[in-house]
């Protein structure tokens, strides 16, 4: 239950605190005057976004704080979750241009985590409510709340199975193809490494060329070598002569030249030695010549397909060879992800089935509730009808779609409600529909933002009786224009701005009566309006007594 709320800096709000009672309490005051801004500042505290525009003129900081007693179940989850001492639960949230910062019972908190605590507090129903309510996904979550834990034990099945079977089917679409694609690259990769190996690759593959021609070449380079030879056995006899003469000379000044050239006389037999060498490998062989010719074509060959080098083939076909073994490793992987797809397809089928079946069970409870209490709310003859449709494929919340149809009579066909519904009629089924919930599920706190709108006269008054009749069981707040609602007030809280600043009051007696008078007439002075507004008290007294 909310006890008290204070703000500070935030709108139209200086500095305003309020205190809440057991029962109805209501808000009223002149448009404009700052109940928005009361229900804005409770919302920052059940994680609304904050809003650096909202932060009054001159101001750079708000604060709202609120204080909550909780029940002892709401306190374990609490406590449960690390807030400490939740009996009592204090939130403050203090807002800058810029950001914003949380303490709960004195510890920081994120606003994901307020809003966590926030729901387990306080229930906020707005006229957005009425709006959303028009909408196939919010008429799923409502009838989905009011099934209550068979519905969501159910339902969190399917969302469990439809985000296992997602991610498989992920894992199946990252292997990068589907299964004949594999194959036919499976098969061109063993083409290749077969034919790689067939080859055998060595590193001194790359001389092949030079094999190549020196055979092709034989009988030409034996000519060449052999005029080389003679040619340089001669001219070493030439150089050894002609050093032995300078030597004979006796001249010391020709001693380097001496040097020099007995030098160049053994460099020149050394080379000679060398060639007569290379002469004796040189042979006429043809067997080789062809077996050469052989494997420099397939070297080449490989070469211009895996190449440029045979350091670039021999990478390739590792590469090749560790590919094959990841495409093996993907079509085992992939036969068993399908055999898991398969399972997980028939659980999650079996699964929204009885999803769909515990929701058709709680639709016929949840449209006899809420047309029952539509007769309450002055909508006599009037029904919602909660229908469960079959989806023709089955999606995250299973294979239902469910719909809302109204009929305003019983003579009336039933439609879809968005399409039939005035505003009027859509805040009492709102007021019907949260009322239902509330019985089964819901915090100790329920906060009605105007969704009496489009109301007025008996239905006025029915929405009155209603919000106090539910009352009894949990602590409402209730923001209205309607006196009739206003009557059935426990607390009433009157919201006034005087130059720019936003005021609240709890009146009783004949402030009440002054309040409920302006409301009905304008006239807050005017003698009637105080018979009329005293007439309304009395009979929302006697509407509690019975």
């Amino acid at each position: 239950m909310l006890l008290e709320l204070h703000a500070a800096g935030l709108g139209v709000i200086d500095d305003m605190s309020i205190e809440f009672e057991p029962g109805l309490n209501v808000i009223t005051g002149e448009t404009g005057a700052g109940k928005s801004m009361i229900i804005g500042s409770l919302s920052l505290l059940l994680g609304a976004r904050a809003d650096s525009d909202a932060l009054r003129p001159g101001t750079d900081e708000a604060q709202v704080e609120a204080r909550f007693v909780a029940p002892d179940d709401v306190a374990a989850r609490l406590e449960a979750s690390g807030i400490r001492d939740a009996s009592e639960i204090v939130v403050v949230r203090r807002m800058r241009r810029g950001g914003s910062r949380t303490w709960v019972n004195g510890g920081m908190v994120t606003v994901g985590q307020l809003a966590e605590i926030g729901a387990d507090l306080v229930e906020l129903v707005g006229q957005h409510h009425a709006r959303s309510l028009t909408r196939p996904s919010t008429q799923r979550e409502s009838l989905d709340r009011f099934a209550g834990a068979r519905v969501e034990k159910a339902r969190r099945h399917v969302e469990d199975l439809w985000d296992r079977h997602t991610e498989l089917a992920h894992e199946l679409a990252t292997l990068g193809q589907d299964p004949a694609a594999r194959a036919r690259e499976e098969e061109a990769l063993r083409r290749q490494i077969a034919e790689i190996h067939a080859v055998a690759p060595q590193p001194d593959d790359d001389r092949l060329a030079d094999d190549l021609r020196r055979l092709q070449n034989a009988g030409l380079l034996r000519d060449e070598v052999q005029a080389a030879r003679e040619a340089m056995a001669a001219a070493r006899d030439l150089v050894a002569g002609a050093a032995d003469g300078l030597e004979r000379a006796g001249d010391p000044a020709l001693t380097d030249a001496v040097r020099t050239l007995a030098g160049s006389s053994l460099e020149i037999e050394a080379a000679g030695d060398d060639l007569r060498a290379y002469l004796e490998s040189i042979v006429d062989d043809p067997e080789r010549l062809e077996a050469v010719r052989k494997r420099h074509v397939e070297v080449r060959n490989l070469r211009r397909q895996y190449g440029p080098d045979i350091v670039d083939v021999v990478r390739y076909a590792a590469e090749a060879e560790d590919r094959l073994a990841a495409l093996a490793r993907a079509n085992e992987r992939a036969g068993e992800i399908e055999a898991a797809l398969e399972e997980v397809s028939s659980e999650l089928a079996a699964a929204a089935g009885v999803l769909s079946q515990e929701r058709r069970r709680a639709a016929g409870r949840l449209t006899r509730g809420v047309t029952a209490r539509l007769d309450e709310l002055a909508l006599a003859g009037a029904a919602l009808e909660v229908e469960v449709r079959p989806l023709p494929r089955v999606a995250r919340h299973g294979t239902d779609d469910v719909a809302f149809l109204y009929a305003a009579s019983s003579a009336a066909p039933s439609r879809p409600l968005g399409k039939v519904a005035s505003g009027g009629e859509l805040s009492r089924i709102v007021l019907a529909l949260a009322a239902e919930i509330a019985d089964l599920d819901a915090p100790p706190t329920i906060v009605f933002d105007e969704v009496d709108a489009g109301t007025g006269g008996a239905a006025a008054s029915a929405v009155g009786a209603a919000l106090a009749a539910q009352a009894a069981r949990h602590q409402l707040i209730c923001v209205t224009h309607l006196a009739q609602v206003a009557a059935h007030a426990d607390n009433h809280i009157v919201v006034r701005k005087e130059a720019a600043t936003a005021t609240a009051q709890t009146v009783v007696e004949t402030a009440r009566i002054v309040e409920l008078s302006r409301m009905l007439s304008g006239s807050p002075e005017s003698t009637r309006a105080h018979e009329h507004a005293h007439e309304l008290i009395e009979r929302a007294r006697a509407a509690k007594r019975n």
